[in-house]
């Protein structure tokens, strides 16, 4: 398995609109993501419904901010939900690999009240040398916002998991080649 993580001179986003029937929807019972057949997660307001979103290319794919987890194959990705569970898995397959991409949220268990925020993201090689690609752009409040950078107060936590064995990944470093 291969990664290439993108930073600021990254991928350009989504060049377009992915239909509305072309996104899964996963939640925490107090708010949603929407990801898109392609890897995005082209919407997402941490917290609640009615929140500032942090993720919104579902509405300016050029201003709304993404969070794009991917593997580069040049089938067609599908889309289905675990059995009897809002866990979605994107399968991407190609003639020499499959790869997949889960997203869940975790719902607050706690009796705390407060909202977790926690939207989970895991890529996975189930067959051959898969490549994923990685591209995390918020843009906060409908990205009308400008960015506050690293130490702003937490928006939401977005966690990318991807299992590899073998030295610490680098921005813009394709590994395993």
């Amino acid at each position: 398995m291969a990664y290439l993580l993108t930073g600021n001179g990254g991928p350009v986003p989504p060049a377009g609109y992915l239909p509305i029937e072309e996104h899964g929807i996963v939640g925490d019972l107090r708010t949603v993501a929407l990801v898109g057949t392609d890897g995005t997660v082209d919407w997402y307001c941490p917290s609640r419904f009615d929140a500032p979103s942090l993720f919104g290319a579902l509405l300016d794919a050029r201003k709304g901010g993404y969070f794009s987890l991917r593997c580069r194959t040049s089938a067609r990705p599908k889309q289905l939900y675990l059995p009897d569970t809002n866990i979605l898995l994107t399968r991407f397959q190609g003639a020499e690999a499959v790869g997949e991409v889960i997203d869940f949220m975790v719902p607050e268990t706690r009796g705390s009240g407060r909202a977790r925020d926690l939207l989970v993201r895991q890529a996975r090689a189930v067959r051959g040398r898969a490549t994923f690609e990685l591209a995390c752009h918020p843009a906060f409040d409908y990205g009308r916002a400008p960015s506050p950078g690293p130490r702003a107060a937490r928006a939401g936590r977005v966690v990318a998991q991807a299992r590899r064995v073998g030295p610490p990944v680098r921005p813009g470093v394709l590994l395993g080649s």
